[in-house]
């Protein structure tokens, strides 16, 4: 293997569980993404989740964020209420239809994880996880 093969490795992996993610979704007007996001809201409903934070937990750009947050707010999946205290902020909850699709649908990602990861070991695993956050870590501390 090519050391810079590496980012299209991991792009081809995020395409393919993705597409195979979205084919399996029940609501298919939801995107693998969009779901992903809005089970991150659900998981952190109780959190004043604002938009930076999805940023910054997403690794996702500012445009990406906003875009995706835009058409789960306009599906009626979340709401978006603007903070008493800085109106610059606002708080993303889910709605009860936005958590009920992430329940229905929340089976689908461990399938996905099965079938990915059925002959990596548990120690593959944590390395992975290690080397992905350094790569990560040091394409964000030099861009």
């Amino acid at each position: 293997m090519m050391l810079n093969d590496i980012g299209g490795k991991i792009k081809a992996a995020s395409l393919l569980t993705d597409r195979e993610f979205t084919r399996r979704l029940e609501n298919k007007k939801l995107s693998a993404t969009q779901l992903r996001f809005l089970k991150f809201i659900v998981l952190n409903r109780n959190n004043n989740l604002t938009t930076k934070e999805i940023e910054r937990a997403s690794l996702q750009g500012h445009a990406t964020v906003s875009g995706v947050l835009r058409r789960l707010i306009r599906d009626g999946y979340a709401i978006e209420t603007v903070n008493i205290d800085d109106r610059r902020e606002k708080f993303i909850e889910p709605t009860e239809t936005g958590t009920q699709i992430v329940t229905a649908n929340d089976k689908y990602l461990e399938i996905i994880d099965n079938m990915m990861l059925k002959d990596v070991s548990e120690e593959e695993l944590v390395l992975l996880n290690r080397v992905l956050d350094k790569i990560v870590t040091n394409l964000s501390n030099e861009i």
